[in-house]
């Protein structure tokens, strides 16, 4: 009897950690397959973003005042803005890095503003930015979806 209930308890703790083990396999399984999807999605956000950047995708734009639409040419951000990989290309316009949007900075001589993805958003569309400054004139208003801007914004805060 006693050779028995000894040998039960094996095959048990046996099956037991067989289990534990495949329970293991499974959740890891799991959690890596997550991982890859959400990389991938970010990637898909990124070259999204890129191609915004770059108006390798056209986005409608005008200026600030006027109701005709700018040419997809004059609605590139890289025609004056510098991204981070981009520094010491000539622009006039702020380049657009991840340190100048998410880290506060004076503009203009008011008062000190960071941007979000909303706040981003926000300047890109309606020319405001964190603070309620306008942005000059110059800088189109762009019509983007929210997943749009997201993605350009995904693309423009990046660290190299």
């Amino acid at each position: 009897m006693i050779g028995r209930d000894a040998r039960s308890r094996a095959v048990r703790w046996y099956w037991s950690g067989a289990l534990v083990v495949v329970a293991c396999v499974w959740i890891g399984w799991q959690a890596l397959t997550r991982w890859q999807t959400s990389v991938a999605a970010h990637d898909a956000e990124l070259a999204q973003g890129r191609q915004l950047y770059e108006a390798a995708v056209p986005i409608r734009a005008r200026l600030a005042g006027h109701h005709l639409d700018l040419p997809p040419a004059a609605t590139r951000c890289a025609n004056c803005h510098a991204t981070a990989i981009q520094i010491g290309q000539a622009g006039f316009a702020p380049a657009l890095t991840a340190t100048l949007l998410t880290e506060s900075h004076p503009r203009r001589g008011g008062p000190a503003s960071r941007y979000d993805v909303a706040a981003f958003c926000r300047a890109v569309r309606d020319g405001l930015d964190p603070n309620s400054v306008i942005i000059d004139e110059v800088m189109p208003r762009y019509d983007m979806s929210r997943e749009q801007c997201s993605a350009l914004w995904v693309f423009l805060t990046q660290e190299y």
